[in-house]
């Protein structure tokens, strides 16, 4: 107890030096805005917190590989039997029915061999990726070992586009996105949001098997459609699991079931193949989220908060441009590292408010142009040869910009003969 006290008083101390230091706040923008800092009293709660959230060990560091003096990754040899033991561990303990065969074989070895495989980069992200997962499927009781399908889906880059357009962790296509909820528009898609794809992808996986209460027939429908596996159930006669109709599906489906079992292995025998994960910026316990009320851009955030917008893009991105769209109809969630929680919390009022320098300068810009406008008199010019934009700015005392902000030019390019409308003030 008495360690705890002087702990507490110790970082009391420590906080009170801090707080008179500069705010995240770049007060080159606008100086008139006040940032709030944190309560030292209050912060130091989630100190203690995170204290004995590391000394219990509640997070499991990365497993150091097996460092093997006479083989390199790719030169490790491991026998058939070896393998074939390894998955019947992971059968033993799994509603799937794991099987070994020479598939399966030629993607565990393209899974664990190659240099810059796969699973290392996965083995890093899933710091981030897998603690939601597991979260979710659990909710909607389905296996963990379902996790591993974002993988084999999407390299676990909330990102990515495959060839038929389907998007996201969980690459949905839009169609199945919109029955599952998941909005679609120029700034924001929600088949990237790491949560709302991954709520969908259970909704979708516990339907499928519903229907087929098979888990690789789940995961040959969930790769090429009910529609697919139906048919090739027919031409098998009425197969009743994946092996019996395997023959009869495309070879893109042929191959997902082997690749599921061999990412399984991989990522459950990384060590033992002396894969080393990639390193992240995040973990899932150091990020949390908040709502936001009002429309807002990263910019915006970046400025005002000291995040850096790439770190914004890397953990929101269903935000196509960099805006969240919200309003007082309708919230948005914003994700962010713990660390920025208390800021962000304190001066959100004013955090809606602030304007960019990009935004200040495009204002005054639009203030200018609404004042020339204001008590002018409309001109039409017609352009006649050799004249430029710049030539009738100076003619009209006016900007280059103002001339394509009146006729709505995206270039500077102009042709003889063509009309262009001027806003004339008095007097010129």
């Amino acid at each position: 107890m008495k360690k705890i006290i002087s702990f507490i008083i110790l970082s009391l101390l420590i906080s009170k030096i801090f707080f008179a230091q500069q705010s995240p706040l770049d007060t080159s923008a606008q100086s008139n805005i006040v940032f709030v800092e944190d309560n030292p009293e209050i912060a130091i709660f989630d100190s203690l917190v995170n204290n004995k959230f590391f000394k219990e060990n509640l997070i499991n560091s990365t497993e150091k590989p097996i460092i093997n003096n006479f083989q390199t990754n790719n030169e490790l040899l491991i026998t058939d039997s070896v393998y074939e033991d390894r998955i019947a561990k992971l059968n033993s303990n799994s509603p799937f029915e794991f099987v070994f065969n020479e598939d399966v074989k030629h993607y565990i070895e393209r899974y664990t061999k190659k240099p810059n495989c796969l699973s290392r980069r996965a083995l890093g992200l899933s710091k981030l990726y897998f603690p939601l997962f597991e979260e979710l499927l659990d909710k909607y009781n389905l296996p963990l070992e379902l996790k591993y399908l974002a993988i084999i889906e999407s390299a676990l880059n909330p990102k990515a586009v495959s060839r038929s357009k389907a998007v996201g962790l969980w690459q949905f296509m839009p169609r199945t996105g919109e029955i599952y909820n998941l909005q679609y528009s120029s700034v924001i898609d929600d088949r990237s949001d790491p949560y709302k794809s991954t709520v969908a992808a259970c909704k979708h996986l516990s339907y499928l098997y519903q229907i087929y209460n098979d888990w690789f027939l789940v995961l040959a429908a969930y790769n090429s459609g009910s529609g697919t596996v139906n048919r090739a159930i027919k031409r098998s006669h009425g197969g009743t699991n994946y092996w019996e109709i395997r023959n009869h599906l495309p070879r893109e489906t042929r191959n997902y079931v082997p690749g599921f079992i061999a990412i399984n292995y991989a990522m459950s025998y990384a060590s033992e193949h002396n894969i080393i994960p990639k390193s992240t910026s995040f973990a899932f316990h150091e990020i949390d989220t908040v709502s936001v009320k009002h429309e807002i851009t990263f910019e915006q955030i970046s400025q005002m908060l000291n995040i850096p917008i790439v770190e914004l893009e890397f953990l929101n991105p269903a935000y196509k441009k960099g805006i969240i769209p919200a309003s007082e109809n309708k919230t948005y969630s914003l994700t962010i590292q713990k660390k920025y929680l208390a800021d962000f919390i304190n001066n959100e009022a004013t955090l809606y408010n602030y304007k960019t320098e990009q935004q200040l300068k495009e204002e005054e810009a639009l203030t200018q142009t609404t004042s020339w406008e204001q008590g002018s008199d409309k001109e039409i010019h017609v352009v006649r040869k050799g004249e430029s934009l710049g030539i009738i700015s100076r003619r009209y005392k006016c900007s280059i910009d103002d001339l394509k902000y009146w006729n709505n030019l995206n270039k500077n390019m102009i042709h003889p003969g063509q009309e262009l409308l001027i806003y004339v003030p008095e007097g010129i």
